[in-house]
This record gives structure tokens, C-alpha cells and sequence, in this order.
């Protein structure tokens, strides 16, 4: 069987002055610390890879709350769009249309 497999996220923007960076405890530039984002961004990737195992396994339930807590760490496009297609697959469509439409 294969399991979807997502691109290994390599850099992050940092938060304080937006400069974009391999992934480091330290901005490159700003010198901000960003020692409690990185395990965050390592977090949200291992649940979306969870996630997709999920939905390519026909666990639509447990997709959706994997969805969810990816949208607890950010509310970016990919994830809120990835639980918008949990809410599909659970019957949930007035969920996942709002969800949808709200990102225009």
C-alpha cells in the first residue's frame, strides 16, 4: 500500500521579520528566537502526514481531527483547505463549503 507522503517542510518565515530560512533555533537575520516554532512547524507537518495516511486509509473521522488539530497550530491555506475536505468526506457540507468559501 502507499501512504501519501508530503515534501519534508526545509524552511520557515520568521515570525518578527518575515525573512525566509532553513529551519534554526535562531532568525538569520533578526536574531529572533524561534526555538518554540520550530517543534510547532515539525508538529503540524507530522499531523498533516497523519492526516493524509488517514484519508488515504478511509479513516475520514479521525482525518477530521487530525485536520482540526492542524488548524489549532495555523489556520494557513493548505490546512484549513485539508479540513475542508475532511468536512466533505464526513457528510459535514455546509462545514466544508464555509470553510471553503471564507478563504476567498
Amino acid at each position: 500500500m502507499i501512504t501519501p507522503i508530503e515534501p519534508v517542510v526545509t524552511q520557515l518565515r520568521c515570525p518578527t521579520c518575515g525573512a525566509w530560512q532553513d529551519i534554526s533555533d535562531v532568525c538569520r537575520r533578526c536574531k529572533c528566537d524561534l526555538s518554540l516554532v520550530v517543534p510547532l512547524l515539525r508538529e503540524r507537518q507530522r499531523l498533516r502526514q497523519s492526516c493524509l495516511a488517514a484519508l488515504h486509509d478511509g479513516r475520514y473521522a479521525q482525518a477530521r481531527s487530525l485536520a482540526l488539530r492542524c488548524c489549532t497550530i495555523s489556520r494557513d491555506a493548505d490546512n484549513l483547505q485539508l479540513l475542508a475536505l475532511t468536512e466533505l468526506l464526513t457528510g459535514q457540507y455546509a462545514a466544508a463549503l464555509e470553510l471553503m468559501t471564507s478563504r476567498e
